[in-house]
């Protein structure tokens, strides 16, 4: 089989998966394909800037976990 033809087969195999897929299955390709990309982003990153992220991110925890203090849970009576 040529490489061309490999090809061809690739993608008439690729369209049926694609036509078989619901909504669930796009969006668990989607998840896929976007942790891939955000990995090979990651690895480019600068020390510096691969520091800023983890800053952000704590930061942003930080304000998540004291916005789960400030609202206390109602009691139903």
């Amino acid at each position: 089989m040529t490489e061309e033809n490999k090809e061809k087969s690739i993608q008439a195999i690729a369209n049926t998966i694609l036509q078989q897929l619901n909504i669930n299955g796009v969006i668990e390709a989607s998840k896929i394909y976007s942790l891939n990309l955000a990995t090979k982003q990651y690895a480019e990153m600068s020390d510096e800037d691969k520091q800023k992220l983890e800053d952000e991110i704590e930061k942003v925890d930080a304000q998540m976990a004291e916005a789960e203090v400030e609202v206390a849970p109602v009691e139903v009576v």
